[in-house]
């Protein structure tokens, strides 16, 4: 009974402990709409005037000292969250690794005989597999034709090299790939990509790697002009233009402001994309190019760059607002 009575009185403590946050944190809101700092200035109050939970917060405060000293709270620890917000794609690698027991352990009694009875999973761990550059040397085979008989000239054949991605460069697709994705989707610049390539024994300069980009560009020119045509030929797309400036462009200063136009379909499309087209001006001629035979709805802004467009436009629900 006694211990069931120490349970009881350790609920009714914390009880008044709850009590009492909640009431003080009431009286500290209620100070601060009255005497803090804010936008909307209340009504001044009469300084002899006692607070609304002043009376309350000493009643519970007296209660929850006294259930204090007349009983003996057992100490408690909370218990662990166990629960993890560490996940694994399912796209990851996954390799399997099965523990066994000793050579020792595998000994056994005269009469006795080991038999596996399965395995338990019982771990799940994560490894990093640092990036490395791997050189590849092509050789081709050569061969040649010659008659049995040993009469008239042979003939000679040889493999066909595949063509690299940029003639006299030993860039592949997946370094290309690694670049473009460090550059326009980390922010990472060509510059500070250097040290990381030659850590992994590949000596570029920043030169190279802008040749690259360029080089790149033109190879994915077929496929951004095929995205375009895909792109018009839907029924709703969304568009923006952000600000953007551009180093060492021609006839203009680096300060200068130039645009990112950007045309996307919405994401539960069946083939979604966004499309992004520079230009150095928000005139209405860029937009009238980038939407040119498309006939379905625009949600845009209200921007007047758009109004020479003949098709219907509907506004987003921030710019309504």
């Amino acid at each position: 009974m006694s211990e069931i009575a120490t349970v009881d009185e350790h609920e009714e403590v914390l009880a008044l402990r709850r009590k009492v946050d909640e009431l003080e944190t009431q009286l500290e809101w209620f100070r601060k709409q009255v005497f803090g700092q804010k936008s909307e200035h209340a009504k001044p109050m009469d300084v002899n005037q006692l607070s609304l939970f002043a009376q309350q917060v000493e009643q519970a405060q007296a209660a929850l000292s006294a259930a204090e000293q007349e009983t003996h709270v057992k100490a408690y620890t909370r218990k662990k969250n166990k629960k993890s917000n560490e996940k694994l794609g399912r796209e990851v690698e996954t390799i399997e690794k099965t523990i066994d027991i000793t050579d020792e352990q595998r000994k056994c009694a005269p009469g006795w005989k080991l038999v596996s009875i399965g395995r338990r999973e019982m771990r799940t761990s994560a490894t990093y597999v640092p990036a490395k550059v791997v050189k590849i040397i092509y050789y081709v085979r050569t061969y040649k034709k010659v008659r049995i008989d040993g009469e008239g000239d042979p003939e000679f054949l040889q493999a066909k090299l595949p063509n690299a991605v940029i003639p006299r460069s030993v860039a592949t697709s997946s370094i290309l790939a690694k670049v473009i994705h460090d550059k326009y989707e980390l922010d990472v610049p060509l510059y500070r990509q250097l040290q990381d390539w030659k850590r992994i024994g590949l000596m570029v300069s920043e030169t190279t790697l802008s040749n690259w980009m360029i080089d790149s560009a033109e190879l994915l020119a077929p496929i951004y002009d095929r995205m375009h045509q895909c792109l018009i030929r839907q029924k709703f797309l969304q568009g923006d233009e952000t600000p953007t400036q551009v180093l060492k462009e021609n006839g203009r200063k680096a300060t200068d402001k130039s645009y990112m136009w950007v045309a996307r379909t919405v994401r539960k499309n069946a083939t979604p994309m966004v499309y992004f087209k520079y230009d150095p001006h928000r005139s209405q001629s860029v937009a009238q190019e980038l939407y040119a035979n498309f006939s379905g709805v625009l949600q845009c802004d209200g921007y007047a760059g758009y109004n020479g467009l003949s098709i219907e436009r509907v506004a987003c629900m921030a710019h309504v607002r």
